[in-house]
């Protein structure tokens, strides 16, 4: 499925490089890093690798805060009931969870969280579930990662008020008759505006609070800041890696539990495991059960009840897993007939719902160009659409939005619906706009090498400084690094179903051997088919530590080889 890769060695212009001026000892090739990202002193230096508090953002400049801040207040003073309604992916259960709990616990307000199931309701506000909440005596809804496109429906109920928090792609003309707290309104004063849908929804707790209580949320802001793919630059930086820092001693019994289930406890928390490991578990519930699970486990007191929501959350992940692999199988039979298309879009009745996200991010990896991925249940079409950051989907979905019920996202993920009497005119009309928009050189498979390394770069007081250069994420990408004319001393299958290659390098030739490093090439056994020890290549890597039983060593993490065209 996927296309040869083309490595590109950065070239870093930054002039102001040879004028960093530090006082402590940083190597070469890290200097040249950071100068790359434009820190060329130890202010910034300090800034970059130490974030704090300090450079969290003033929630007032977001439009409509102040507002939203005197509308909570009103409910407060009069007693009235609240609802907070959000969404079922990561961002959306977080948002939910800190929003209701600073309410509740806190506020002391009468406050409903709510959730809608992505099977019966959909994505975002529904009219049912309005009319059932103000039968409940709701007066003031609260929408958490949602609600911005959704000014019509609103519109038809005068007897509840709403305050609207999302960072979702703006509708058109943004003519909004409630409270829209959202950072990239027209006018908006905030400066650093791709932030979550939960960091939105925190901004309104701190400017809510009296008091630092708002702090005791980053962990779920973090959890939320990586699992949505939001850029690790700016105040989201210190959000997650303040956030981490806090969910390795994290009081609330849910989340300590699910970290536990997850296998991640004890351990470093990264970003890593908040994409790969506990992302996955919360997403589970929205896409195959309830995702109002997820906030039940963050604000349950109870061990017992978070043991078995967290075990319950980890089998609806393995059943995902499952479910995911025989949809893509199908998916990437139906994609072979596009090759010549640069949007892949396959649909199928019957498809899970729960899991078209998933196949259309497959697609869009394996591809390397935007996918879309559809189910068709009872003549309506569910889809979900997939993009690189060179190509903003929701924007091209816009375009044609003419055939579809719904539709709403950010740049590189959208979901939409439509009728099926119109799959194929929506189909075709999206493709045709990619193919006129999207280039070749767009669909190239591209590895970025920060820098080519020697041997003498590769030890573990070095990997040790690009350590402190984490949380990596979009936007803050892990360096990678090219090393040329290694020599193979030994390569073993390891894994499972032996699908991962450890390797012993030489940087030297076959019968001198300068010093020898430990590698490792995840899922890659068929690379290394034809390649035996002896035989030369080159690799881009990123360099890690290995941390066993309190022993620290380098490991080169391979993405890519390539035979050395030099071999006899």
């Amino acid at each position: 499925m996927k296309k040869p890769i083309e490595w590109k060695i950065k070239k870093t212009t930054n002039k102001k490089l040879p004028s960093f001026k530090s006082t402590l000892n940083i190597p070469e090739f890290v200097l040249k890093l950071l100068g790359a990202k434009d820190i060329i002193n130890d202010q910034k230096l300090n800034q970059f690798l130490e974030p704090s508090v300090k450079d969290f953002i003033d929630p007032f400049l977001i439009p409509d805060m102040k507002k939203a801040v005197e509308r909570i207040e009103q409910a407060v003073k009069k007693h009235e009931k609240v609802a907070v309604y959000g969404d079922y992916d990561v961002d959306g259960t977080c948002a939910t969870f800190i929003m209701w709990d600073f309410l509740y616990r806190h506020l002391k307000l009468d406050v409903i969280p709510f959730i809608p199931s992505r099977f019966d309701e959909g994505y975002g506000l529904n009219e049912q579930a309005i009319e059932e909440l103000g039968n409940k005596g709701v007066k003031l809804i609260i929408t958490v990662d949602c609600g911005i496109r959704d000014q019509g429906l609103i519109s038809k109920f005068k007897d509840l008020d709403f305050i609207i928090t999302d960072h979702h792609t703006l509708p058109e003309g943004e003519d909004f008759k409630t409270i829209a707290v959202h950072p990239k309104r027209k006018g908006s004063k905030y400066p650093f505006k791709e932030i979550s849908g939960t960091a939105v929804a925190w901004k309104l707790i701190a400017a809510l609070d009296d008091g630092n209580t708002y702090l005791n949320y980053l962990e779920f802001v973090a959890l939320a800041t990586v699992c949505d793919v939001m850029p690790l630059i700016d105040e989201n930086r210190a959000i997650v890696k303040l956030g981490l820092d806090a969910m390795s001693k994290t009081e609330n019994i849910g989340l300590r539990t699910l970290i536990k289930t997850a296998g991640a406890e004890g351990q470093k928390l990264t970003a890593y495991h908040c994409g790969f490991v506990l992302g996955p578990r919360i997403n589970a519930a929205g896409r195959l059960a309830e995702a109002i699970e997820v906030v039940r486990l963050f604000a349950t007191e109870s061990s017992q009840k978070a043991e078995q929501i967290a075990s319950e959350l980890d089998e609806l992940n393995r059943q995902r897993q499952e479910l995911t692999m025989k949809t893509v199988e199908l998916a990437v039979e139906k994609a072979k007939s596009q090759s010549s298309e640069k949007l892949i879009f396959v649909f199928e009745p019957g498809w899970h719902e729960g899991i078209i996200g998933l196949v259309a991010g497959r697609l869009a990896e394996g591809y390397n160009r935007p996918a879309v991925a559809a189910t068709i249940i009872e003549g309506k079409v569910l889809a979900s659409a997939r993009s690189g950051s060179g190509y903003h989907i929701t924007n091209a979905i816009a375009v044609h939005s003419k055939y579809l019920t719904r539709y709403g996202g950010h740049a590189q993920a959208a979901g939409f619906s439509l009728e099926e009497k119109n799959l194929i005119l929506f189909r075709d009309a999206l493709q045709k706009l990619a193919n006129e928009n999207i280039s070749e050189e767009d669909m190239s498979a591209v590895i970025d090498i920060d820098s080519e390394l020697e041997d003498k770069d590769l030890t573990l007081e070095n990997a040790e400084w690009l350590e402190k250069f984490e949380p990596f994420g979009l936007g803050n990408s892990r360096p990678v690094f090219l090393v040329e004319d290694c020599t193979i001393i030994d390569k073993k299958l390891i894994g499972r179903e032996k699908q991962h290659v450890k390797l012993i390098l030489s940087t030297g030739t076959q019968n001198i051997y300068s010093k020898k490093f430990e590698a490792i090439h995840f899922n890659a056994s068929n690379s290394y088919e034809k390649i035996q020890p002896g035989d030369r290549i080159d690799i881009v890597f990123s360099l890690e530590i290995n941390s066993w039983n309190n022993h620290r060593k380098v490991q080169l993490k391979i993405k890519d080889i390539k035979r050395n065209e030099n071999e006899k």
